[in-house]
């Protein structure tokens, strides 16, 4: 009796046993799966870059010494004024280090009068500067929206002379000469808004001596000067820059998932 109890207990058992089996499937089934959501991607804005070409402006001063030699008068002319024009290039950026081309155009008014002794007493020369062009390269050193710059290159500079009768202004001869050199600066330049930046520099150019034959009025030939010129350069300005503040070559923003 008491087997047959056990047996129909482990029946009883056994049945429970296969039906949970075959309803764990379904059971499961039921369970709302785990939600694996993925984060948007995220914009990061890219570091600034200075790569890129620009056009601009610029305005400033001058000051020149040119050291006279002809025959009989020998003098020194300090000519001094303001100068303005344009300037355009390209920089390319790697790391912190900044690598660059510009070419500029400056027209000039600068003049000085000296009043001469010698044969040539009772006559004033007259000095002008007309303009200033240079080819240059650049290297800077970038921190962010600063950039801090040396440069070097070629320079030319045109210039205006002009002997008179000092008592009367009657012309008495002149010359006028185009003069290849050299020029050295530094400068810092800011990026205050997208696309604009502004900067600061100072020039030196060294334009070596150059013999110069003066004419009369009428145009016959009447002496040579040798004539020694440095100029210093201190201007501003402002430049457009094409892609400044955007990532290099212009992609756009760089995107990143997580």
């Amino acid at each position: 009796m008491v087997g047959a109890r056990m047996e129909v207990s482990m029946r009883r058992i056994l049945l429970a046993g296969v039906a949970l089996l075959v309803a764990a499937p379904a059971f499961a089934a039921d369970i709302p799966a785990r939600v694996v959501t993925k984060a948007a991607p995220v914009a990061v804005a890219p570091s600034f870059s200075w790569t890129g070409l620009y056009i601009g402006g610029n305005v400033g001063g001058l000051w020149s010494r040119k050291e006279f030699t002809s025959p009989g008068v020998n003098f020194t002319s300090d000519p001094n004024g303001w100068l303005g024009g344009i300037q355009g290039g390209f920089d390319w950026q790697t790391g912190m280090w900044v690598f660059g081309v510009q070419a500029d155009y400056d027209w000039a008014d600068a003049s000085a009068d000296t009043t001469l002794a010698g044969v040539a007493a009772g006559s004033t020369a007259r000095v002008k500067i007309k303009s200033v062009a240079s080819v240059t390269g650049r290297l800077g050193i970038a921190i962010e929206r600063n950039l801090l710059y040396v440069k070097g290159g070629g320079a030319w500079v045109r210039d205006n002379y002009d002997q008179f009768v000092t008592a009367s202004g009657v012309a008495i001869s002149s010359a006028t000469e185009t003069r290849s050199g050299g020029t050295v600066g530094v400068g810092w330049e800011y990026a205050f808004l997208p696309g604009w930046s502004g900067f600061v520099e100072y020039d030196h150019y060294f334009l070596g001596t150059k013999s110069v034959d003066f004419t009369t009025p009428g145009g016959v030939f009447a002496f040579t000067a040798d004539i020694k010129q440095d100029l210093d350069v201190v201007k501003g300005g402002i430049n457009y820059r094409f892609n400044l503040g955007k990532s290099p070559f212009g992609k756009g923003p760089v995107t990143a998932r997580y």
